[in-house]
């Protein structure tokens, strides 16, 4: 499954800069809010998946509000390396949800509904549709850690260094759990 990337033209460290670089609060408010505009929807789609559905936006909240009050910290060049950056603050909020309150995620059905709701610019293809929803129901099957972390690798294009910095573990004990989930997921298929 690819990366979702941002369904607009604006390169986002460009307007980084500009918002370090602004003199007037009108002027940061002016680039924050085209900011918020491009990201809030990708952002939420992420969090479905991660907290109990009445606290997305609560932890989307968050989520924006901790990009906000970092933007100066960011200082790569990329779009991609931007909605990593944004992912990985959102997938930190979502850990410190559950972690406060021990919540199920979102079932895969919801998930689906919502991610057919979502693609109005570019839906998904009759057969990546299949595709994707037959392997949510192969995660849902897996174990709850397993279906999390091949979202974040395959989904959401985190690299095994990036879950490792998450989970705190090593590239290979994080390599490892991946191909396990892998066989767990090969498995169910069988």
């Amino acid at each position: 499954m690819p990366e979702p990337e941002p369904k607009s033209n604006v390169f986002f460290p460009r307007l980084v800069h500009l918002y370090r670089e602004a003199l007037t609060l009108e002027r940061r408010l002016e680039i924050a809010n085209l900011v918020y505009t491009e990201i809030h929807h990708d952002l939420r789609i992420y969090l479905i998946t991660r907290v109990e559905p009445n606290s997305v936006e609560d932890v989307l909240n968050e989520t924006l509000m901790a990009i906000f009050s970092s933007l100066d910290k960011f200082r790569e060049n990329s779009n991609e390396q931007f909605f990593k950056w944004c992912y990985r603050i959102a997938r930190n909020k979502a850990c410190d949800m559950r972690r406060k309150d021990r919540l199920d995620i979102l079932p895969m059905e919801e998930f689906s509904q919502l991610l057919d709701a979502s693609a109005t610019q570019e839906p998904l293809s009759p057969g990546d549709k299949l595709d994707f929803e037959h392997l949510m129901n192969l995660l849902k099957k897996s174990k709850p850690n397993c279906r999390e972390l091949l979202l974040d690798h395959f989904y959401f294009g985190f690299n095994l260094v990036e879950l490792g910095e998450e989970l705190k573990l090593k590239y290979d004990a994080v390599r490892m759990r991946v191909e396990r989930c892998l066989e767990t997921a090969r498995e169910l298929m069988a």
